[in-house]
């Protein structure tokens, strides 16, 4: 039979946001996006067209980033594959024999690399186990692919990726595809080989502990050491006139004198006068009057 393709598929996903996270991201001085502790309930809803069958996929999921930019998220997702009447009445009993339902349960991770309230382009990835119906059995899967989140206004965004999937292995996966009838085995394609769908969505985050953004220096501070190099330095004194040189004094040779001879000096002879007084003590002699 012809190969069955599922066309890509379109993810809306819807978060609740509080009124004071909205106020605030309106501000902008606000915190930025996908801090730590922000979290992130999601509703998918899919839908896959192919010309023998539609794809109807819905899913829950929540996120919890764990630090700035860098999510864990486990989400839960069941799809369901409608044949069409033609395919079912040319295959009796296809819709008994091949899976019609997929459970999905898919840990991942997702980290968004550049945080702005408008455009935040991001990478995830998850891997997990998918249950089949009609004894398909269990298998694995895995998803991953970039994306953004575009702000759109408040804590609102809206978000545009690419996501690529593939279920394993390969082998027990095409088994489970394999239609059984009268007329021989028929391998239903577009199941299990890989694939790829858009992923967009509206998204709004609440909580979350991230610091604002630091405010640019006004000016560069100027030694990141002032308690080593900024140290003031003593007051030194003004640096002395330099010394002028005073020319030699020449010596003047002694000028010799001839001695003068001084003359004795002469003794003044000594005048008469009365007789000298008696010592005390002594008796002098008293002129008696004639």
């Amino acid at each position: 039979m012809p190969a069955r393709r599922i066309l890509p598929t379109f993810t809306l996903a819807i978060v609740l946001a509080t009124p004071s996270v909205a106020m605030a991201a309106r501000d902008p001085d606000a915190p930025r996006p996908w801090g730590k502790g922000t979290m992130m309930p999601t509703f998918g809803f899919g839908l896959g067209l192919g010309r023998e069958a539609t794809q109807i996929g819905f899913g829950l999921g929540f996120r919890y980033f764990v630090a700035g930019g860098l999510g864990l998220g486990l989400s839960l997702s069941n799809s369901i594959t409608i044949f069409s009447e033609s395919l079912k009445s040319e295959y009796p009993g296809l819709t008994k024999r091949i899976p019609t339902n997929i459970f999905r349960i898919t840990p991942s991770a997702q980290y968004v690399f550049y945080r702005s309230r408008w455009f935040s382009p991001y990478v995830h990835a998850g891997v997990g186990p998918s249950f089949l119906n009609n004894k398909g059995g269990t298998l694995g899967h895995w998803v991953a692919g970039p994306g953004a989140y575009i702000g759109i206004g408040g804590p609102v965004y809206l978000n545009v990726g690419v996501d690529f999937s593939s279920m394993f292995p390969a082998g027990k996966c095409d088994r489970a595809y394999r239609y059984a009838g009268e007329g021989g085995d028929v391998q239903f394609k577009g199941y299990c080989g890989f694939s790829w769908g858009p992923n967009i969505g509206i998204v709004v985050s609440f909580g979350g502990r991230s610091t604002k953004r630091a405010p640019p220096p006004s000016s560069p501070p100027r030694n990141p050491m002032p308690d080593v190099f900024d140290a003031p330095s003593p007051a030194s004194p003004p640096p002395e006139p330099p010394a002028q040189e005073v020319p030699p004094v020449e010596e003047t040779p002694p000028v010799e004198t001839a001695p003068v001879e001084t003359p004795p000096a002469e003794t003044p002879p000594t005048p008469a006068g009365p007789p000298s007084e008696a010592p005390p003590g002594s008796l002098a002699p008293v002129p008696v009057p004639g």
